[in-house]
């Protein structure tokens, strides 16, 4: 399937995320957790092959510790899937109302953007992370690793759509674009007409790459003297 194709399949998913309730939000973040958990093996098994394919290609060890998932990280993302769980839902919340002379109401309403593009390097819990941030705050996910992390992403992703369809919604709500190539990410920096931000973690590199060469509009994240503290 092209690129565009799960771009559009993401788009139309978008709608059912978006219409969502807190409760079945927080019933796929359940899901997600759960399904996560009874698939420890076969995740650490493809993290496995990333890790022995980048050792094989003289990844540094600082880089392999980024790429590596053991039991107790597997751990510390289903506690970060708890904690999202617990976080109020931000859907909805009214600020900022005022009324005017004739009585005419005025507020600002928080609503989901869409389609959130996600495009980082060799972390393998940005994958679960930026997938049930979105889900919680009621968008759809594109979801764009490294290639070094590949086998691993696949899988998170693929246990993800699984919890997605047991809670009947679109499994294309969290996808995956599998062309790793630097072309396709080219390419998937201009998707305006089906992502509604796009957001790049990771070097510094990167996340310039992504905000020069980008149509769709960008969060710039990563800035600052964050180190001081």
């Amino acid at each position: 399937m092209s690129l565009i194709e799960d771009a559009k399949r993401c788009k139309n998913a978008s709608v059912a995320i978006m219409n969502a309730s807190t409760t079945e939000k927080n019933n796929i973040l359940s899901h997600i957790a759960q399904v996560l958990d009874n698939h420890r093996k076969e995740i650490l098994e493809q993290n496995q092959l990333d890790m022995q394919q980048a050792q094989a290609h003289g990844m540094s060890e600082q880089l392999l510790d980024r790429m590596m998932l053991n039991d107790e990280r597997i751990d510390a993302i289903l506690s970060g899937i708890q904690t999202v769980i617990a976080l109020p839902d931000p859907i909805g919340e009214i600020t900022q109302m005022k009324t005017l002379p004739n009585g005419l109401q005025i507020g600002k309403m928080r609503v989901a953007l869409g389609v959130v593009g996600m495009i980082y390097e060799a972390r393998p819990n940005v994958t679960v992370d930026a997938a049930i941030l979105c889900i919680k705050s009621g968008n759809s996910v594109m979801l764009r690793g490294s290639k070094d992390i590949f086998h691993t992403n696949r899988k998170l992703v693929e246990l993800m759509q699984k919890a997605l369809i047991q809670c009947q919604f679109p499994m294309e709500t969290i996808s995956f674009v599998e062309d790793t190539s630097h072309e396709a990410a080219a390419q998937f920096m201009k998707m305006h007409e089906y992502l509604d931000v796009l957001i790049p973690r990771g070097s510094a590199k990167l996340i310039r790459s992504t905000v020069e060469k980008a149509s769709v509009p960008v969060l710039e994240t990563g800035s600052g003297n964050c180190h001081i503290y």
